[in-house]
């Protein structure tokens, strides 16, 4: 990217910016200034990441029985059915 503007600055040292020419007081004087800057450099970055989970970190899952009664608890005290609650291993 290429841009010009003007750097305005007064004679107490306070600047201003503008695109176009300044009308200046008595003690202001105008710099008209080039900016060249990489387009790169206005482009945000792509955060990418990955997540890997390998099979020896895999624990197996267990089930205490205290566990399945409270499950079991729970749901009945919430619909008023009665439940038969099995866990069972799944075949590999």
């Amino acid at each position: 990217m290429k841009t010009k503007f003007y750097l305005k600055v007064n004679s107490n040292g306070s600047v201003n910016t503008t695109k176009s020419r300044p009308d200046l007081r008595f003690d202001e004087v105008a710099i008209l200034v080039n900016v060249e800057l990489p387009d790169l450099l206005f482009q945000k970055p792509q955060i990418t990441a990955t997540i890997a989970v390998s099979d020896e970190n895999i624990t197996p899952f267990t089930i205490d029985a205290i566990t399945v009664d409270n499950v079991k608890d729970a749901i009945e005290t919430a619909t008023g059915i009665q439940v038969k609650l099995s866990i069972e291993q799944p075949e590999n």
